[in-house]
C-alpha cells in the first residue's frame, strides 16, 4: 500500500499542532511499510489526522473513535487498579493496533497477516 495515490494525505498546516517533528516522522516511517493501510490520530475522541485511503476512511473515521472510547471503558470496568495502555483487534481482512488512552489516541491499520497470528 505504500505510495498509494488514494491515501489521505493531509497538509502540514492541516497537521496537528500537539504532533512534533519527531511524532511526525515516525508515523511517517509507519505509513510507508507495505502492509500498512494508513495511521490515524485522535485527540479527545476526534480524528484530528489520517493517512488513510478513501474506502477505509468511511469505514474506520466515525467507528474507531466510539470504539476506542467502549474499550476504554470496558477495561476500566474489568480492572480498576490498571489502565489499558495498548489493543490489537484482528478481522479477517484488517489488524488495527491502538495505542494511547481516551485522550490521545494512535491507530495504525494493516492489512491481516495470517502468518504472525497464532492459531
Amino acid at each position: 500500500m505504500s505510495g498509494d495515490k488514494n491515501k489521505i494525505r493531509k497538509s502540514r498546516r492541516e497537521t496537528p499542532k500537539e504532533l512534533t517533528a519527531d511524532t511526525l516522522s515516525v508515523i511517517n516511517r509507519i505509513d510507508e511499510q507495505t502492509n500498512i493501510i494508513g495511521v490515524m490520530y485522535l485527540l479527545k475522541g476526534k480524528v484530528r489526522m489520517h493517512t488513510l485511503p478513501r474506502r477505509e476512511e468511511v469505514i474506520f473515521y466515525k467507528r474507531l473513535p466510539e470504539l476506542n472510547k467502549s474499550i476504554h471503558f470496558a477495561i476500566k470496568e474489568l480492572d480498576t487498579e490498571n489502565e489499558m495502555i495498548a489493543y490489537r483487534i484482528v478481522t479477517k481482512n484488517y489488524e488495527i493496533i491502538v495505542t494511547g488512552d481516551q485522550e490521545i489516541c494512535a491507530c495504525v491499520m494493516q492489512i491481516k497477516n495470517n502468518r504472525y497470528l497464532m492459531n
